[in-house]
């Protein structure tokens, strides 16, 4: 067959028209796949030992389900992660913030209260500090809360902060009496 150099077209000066990409945002299912996967994997790194791996996707994905403002689902996930690695700080704090923003007061308190023993345990009180503050602000009028903060300053060697927080919540104790 005889080639016609002519019938071939030139190559154009003019720029490509993009090719029409589907939409950017994923689909519910796409993201419902993924999400499936994720936890798959973690399961089966769990099935076979591999709790670190587990837990990190099982966070991973708990944080995906967080960037879409779904906190019931990333609580569920954080608390099988918890399970698995009970002395994990970081999945007990992120559980605990999750639950605050699910209005769980009481249970982000025992995930905050659960990680400020872990960080305390592990002679890091300045952390654990940080953490009891933390669950106190969940419930600024709760004595009990306030009591743990002071606790936690005296751990942390602050001892003269300590007892000015608890002789303000003796006085305070004191004038609800007199009510």
């Amino acid at each position: 067959r005889p080639t016609d150099r002519s019938a071939v077209a030139a190559p154009s000066t003019e720029p490509a028209k993009p090719k029409r990409l589907p939409d950017a945002a994923l689909t519910r299912a796409d993201i419902s796949a993924m999400d499936r996967e994720l936890l798959t994997q973690a399961e089966l790194a769990a099935s076979q030992g591999r709790v670190t791996e587990a837990v990190d996707k099982f966070v991973g994905a708990a944080r995906n389900y967080l960037s879409r403002s779904q906190p019931a689902k990333a609580s569920q996930v954080l608390r099988q992660a918890a399970r698995l690695q009970p002395d994990a700080v970081e999945v007990h704090i992120l559980l605990a913030e999750t639950l605050a923003q699910m209005r769980l007061p009481e249970d982000a308190a025992a995930a905050y209260t659960k990680a400020a023993g872990l960080l305390s345990k592990a002679g890091q009180s300045g952390l654990s500090l940080d953490v009891v503050r933390k669950m106190a602000l969940l419930d600024p009028d709760d004595l009990h809360g306030r009591v743990l903060v002071a606790e936690a300053l005296s751990r942390a060697g602050r001892r003269s902060d300590a007892a000015e927080m608890l002789r303000g919540l003796a006085s305070e104790a004191h004038m609800l009496r007199a009510f």
